[in-house]
């Protein structure tokens, strides 16, 4: 479905100016969706499930960083961008402000940066589709590989763009329905939930004994409250039509990044309430 909507939404495209960053004729509602879609990516449910179901409570005050970023992103940095949304690319902006060289260096560096993203991505998508269709290992590679690049190479942004939020909507359905699997499957599930929320790792008084794992949790927050515009992201934001449009998507984005936060979490503590000795990089499977 996501390799018929990508190429269905890229036919028509008279510029590369259209295939880089759309016709700016996109709603707030469906660049919300496909800033959300940019920024969660396939990683957030496999790999944030995982820690959070391993570290609990410290990992997840660190991670209450990454909506903070996107907050702050929205409101102070896109809000100052107005000079930037007619350039292509990150690239370009930069080159335009310091030269060649530096453009060269954006471009290398954000190739280097987004490989180790996307292959990530290709990871996830392979692991659901062996879950799902019994396709092993380098088969579902090539085939995830696959339609991602050619509904990328051949939409443009308006296949990207459209597809996250096909994505968005998948990902929105899929959690909830998966918790309330799980919260099924739990004989008294309310009763155990409570214990888990009174021991290791998810007791409260986890935050309340300051120790090095306490000072590394708020390090990590820290650190990703740190305002960042990565190419992807910094692209959704050139495919506004003004500033107060990409300021008002980021900031709605912002609010539902943290609840998709908190729904993985929430599946987390069901998981360990069901089993606290899982393997943690198998949760999906499971």
């Amino acid at each position: 479905l996501t390799l018929v909507v990508g190429i269905q939404a890229g036919r028509n495209l008279d510029s590369f100016r259209i295939y880089a960053v759309g016709s700016k004729d996109f709603s707030t509602a469906v660049l919300t969706a496909s800033i959300i879609a940019t920024w969660l990516t396939g990683g957030a449910l496999f790999y944030d499930l995982a820690n959070f179901y391993t570290h609990g409570l410290l990992l997840i005050l660190a991670a209450l960083g990454d909506p903070l970023n996107l907050l702050f992103t929205g409101r102070v940095m896109t809000i100052r961008m107005d000079k930037f949304l007619n350039y292509l690319s990150v690239g370009e902006a930069m080159g335009d402000l310091y030269g060649p060289a530096v453009r060269i260096i954006t471009a290398v560096s954000a190739i280097v940066g987004i490989s180790g993203v996307i292959s990530i991505q290709f990871r996830v998508i392979a692991q659901m589709l062996s879950l799902v269709y019994g396709i092993q290992g380098g088969q579902a590679m090539m085939v995830a590989a696959t339609i991602v690049i050619l509904y990328s190479s051949f939409g443009g942004a308006r296949a990207v763009t459209l597809t996250d939020v096909l994505q968005f909507v998948t990902f929105s359905l899929f959690i909830p329905i998966v918790a309330l699997i799980v919260w099924k499957h739990l004989p008294h599930a309310r009763e155990q939930v409570a214990v888990v929320m009174t021991k290791e790792p998810f007791a409260p008084q986890k935050l309340m004994i300051w120790d090095s794992e306490l000072l590394m949790s708020f390090n990590m927050l820290l650190f990703w409250i740190i305002p960042s515009l990565g190419p992807a992201s910094f692209q959704r934001i050139l495919m506004a039509r003004d500033v107060y449009q990409a300021r008002q998507a980021v900031t709605y984005a912002a609010g539902i990044v943290s609840l998709s936060r908190l729904l993985v979490v929430w599946l987390a503590i069901l998981l360990f309430a069901g089993n606290a000795s899982l393997d943690s990089s198998n949760l999906i499977g499971y």
